[in-house]
């Protein structure tokens, strides 16, 4: 309750700030014809945050944009203050990845109250005045199901005990992950998986790593662990291997394609991850940024544009040369 009281008082700060801007959307440019100002604001710099980010700002500035970024490092009211520093530096665009779906709100609002327009990026927030590029999070994690559903093939009889690791909660399209993995197996094979533990770990290493540990004590028949990210399926094999445990013992399912996790398939300790193409998407993001700044903005506002299947596929040991091959 006091999270979503502070959330309220930030974003109605954040809207009164701005509204004395005024001006309207899709009016003269506010570069002052030096070049396009993209403006992003990040949620958090993990390790496929930091690589998206790379290559987002290395494409914008190839098309000649300066790039403005900040980092809400996973803070709905940093967001909020973040998203508000940069309306006041009055650029053409503002790219928004969400902490939370309905806390972010406000910085949209407040977006739009500047004429400012906005983009909705990858995460999903509960607001509709502005561009969505959003890939189907749901559809991306039924290929962690996929894998998932090729070892119960493979094993018949067996069974897999499942322990789940959140990144967070209270974004949807964290939930859309979530439902994607678990609704695809279970719909495939309902009584031959089973959730022995559910953990929300905040995208962080140590406290997935704490959390696995204390599974290996409570649940030694677990023998699959499904992670929102790679950086926590890799901190759950360090786990593993500790306890002497291998990926015979254990399937460890993550997502992002990570250089860490393309190297952890190599080394035969991560049994599969879903690769998505940061570079792709970080260029779909920098190429509808600058059509909206050149005038697409009553066209495309209101609008969802799903990248989906064309920056993502299911990397294992075995297909990774060819997939890595492709995302030139």
């Amino acid at each position: 309750m006091l999270l979503k009281q502070s959330v309220l008082i930030a974003g109605m700060t954040l809207y009164c700030a701005v509204t004395a801007f005024g001006g309207g959307i899709g009016g003269a440019p506010r570069s002052g014809g030096t070049g396009k100002v993209i403006a992003i604001s990040m949620n958090a710099l993990d390790e496929f945050q930091t690589e998206w980010w790379g290559y987002f700002k290395e494409y914008g500035e190839s098309k000649g944009c300066r790039i403005l970024m900040t980092n809400a490092e996973g803070k709905v009211d940093k967001q909020l203050q973040d998203v508000e520093s940069l309306i006041q530096q009055r650029p053409d665009i503002i790219v928004i990845r969400v902490t939370d779906s309905d806390g972010a709100a406000p910085a949209f609002e407040a977006c739009n109250a500047a004429g400012i327009p906005t983009i909705d990026s990858s995460f999903g927030v509960n607001y509709r005045d502005t561009f969505k590029l959003l890939s189907s999070q749901y559809a991306l994690c039924a290929l962690q199901a996929e894998y998932c559903i090729t070892w119960l093939k493979s094993h018949p009889g067996e069974e897999l005990r499942i322990g789940y690791l959140w990144g967070t909660q209270g974004v949807s399209a964290v939930t859309d992950r979530y439902l994607g993995w678990k609704e695809t197996l279970f719909a495939a094979y309902p009584g031959r998986a089973r959730i022995l533990a559910e953990k929300v770990c905040n995208w962080s290493a140590v406290e997935t790593m704490a959390a696995v540990e204390d599974w290996m004590q409570a649940f030694p028949q677990m023998n699959c662990i499904v992670a929102m990210s790679d950086e926590m399926a890799l901190a759950a094999t360090n786990v593993l291997q500790a306890a002497g445990k291998r990926l015979e013992d254990c399937i460890v399912v993550g997502i992002d394609g990570s250089p860490s996790a393309q190297k952890a398939l190599k080394d035969g300790i991560l049994s599969a991850t879903v690769y998505t193409s940061k570079r792709a998407e970080a260029r779909y993001t920098v190429d509808y940024a600058i059509r909206i700044i050149n005038g697409e903005w009553d066209a495309l506002r209101g609008t969802r544009v799903d990248p989906g299947y064309e920056i993502a596929a299911l990397m294992t040991a075995s297909n990774l040369r060819e997939i890595l091959a492709k995302d030139k």
